[in-house]
Formats: structure tokens, sequence, C-alpha cells
């Protein structure tokens, strides 16, 4: 578990945003998700340091969409802007 304040603050906004996500997906993508997402929950409470990998796979993941998208904005011609 977190030990400290910014720890469980950035845990609690984690779970905040994974939980709006998963229910969006698990309505579309039906019980397979469900029961993946299921799985990861499970080890995430198992494993601080895997919740904290998740944590920061989104953030880059937000990073990366962000830099796409300045790309598509001076070159919209690139092969990566759809």
């Amino acid at each position: 578990m977190p030990t400290n304040k910014f720890e469980q603050k950035a845990l609690k906004q984690i779970n905040l945003n994974e939980g709006l996500v998963s229910k969006l997906a698990g309505f579309f993508l039906g019980s397979k998700f469900r029961k993946s997402m299921k799985e990861i929950e499970r080890m995430k409470q198992a494993d601080p340091e895997f919740a904290a990998g998740m944590a920061s796979l989104a953030q880059n993941y937000k990073v990366v969409e962000d830099m796409l998208d300045r790309l598509c904005k001076k070159h919209p011609d690139h092969p990566n802007c759809k």
C-alpha cells in the first residue's frame, strides 16, 4: 500500500480513471475484457510496483498522444496521421 499522502492521492486518481475506462470498455467488449480487468486488479492489489508501473504507462501514453497530435498539426501528410 502507498506510504505517503502523495502516493495515496495518486493511486486514488488512477483508480478513478481506470474505473471509468474499464466500465466503458467493458460495456463495449464484454466478458473477456471484464475477466482480464479483474485479473489485472488482483495483480495491482498484490504488487504496488505493478500498480505504479501501470500508472507510469498510462502517463507515458498520454505524452505520446500529445506528441502525435503536435506532429499531425505540423505535418498533416505524415504516415502516422490519420
